[in-house]
């Protein structure tokens, strides 16, 4: 597993996250970035630093400018296709951002943090009628 992407921001808050899985990112033309809405890319960076560009910003994008700012001004909105990881427990990698809690999945590239939280806050939650 390799490092980030060169020019990825780091949360913008200075605070440590847990972060998904990764995604790919697509051109709003590209077809097979599927019927998803456009969304602003920097805040896609920030939310998705684990991304990966699709083929279809090929040639779009100057070699060595991989950053959000020079794609930015390219294409400000891009298309994020969530990935199909399929079911699997968490595998840490070698891999730990510094604005990351934790090392990242060999498998998806996330911190499986937010689905622990969730299932957390879901068995602390009494249900109804209790």
């Amino acid at each position: 597993m390799s490092e980030l992407p060169a020019g990825t921001p780091a949360s913008t808050t200075g605070e440590r996250r847990h972060y998904p899985p990764g995604v790919v990112f697509h051109a709003p033309h590209c077809l097979e970035g599927g019927n998803r809405p456009a969304i602003p890319i920097d805040g896609a960076f920030t939310s998705f630093p684990t991304h990966e560009l699709h083929f279809c910003f090929g040639g779009m994008v100057p070699e060595g400018l991989l950053d959000v700012l020079g794609i930015a001004e390219i294409m400000p909105y891009i298309v994020v296709e969530p990935i199909a990881f399929g079911d699997h427990l968490y595998r840490p990698s070698t891999v730990k951002p510094a604005d990351c809690l934790d090392y990242l999945c060999a498998v998806c590239r996330g911190t499986h943090g937010d689905e622990v939280e969730t299932l957390l806050h879901a068995l602390a939650t009494p249900s109804p009628g209790r």
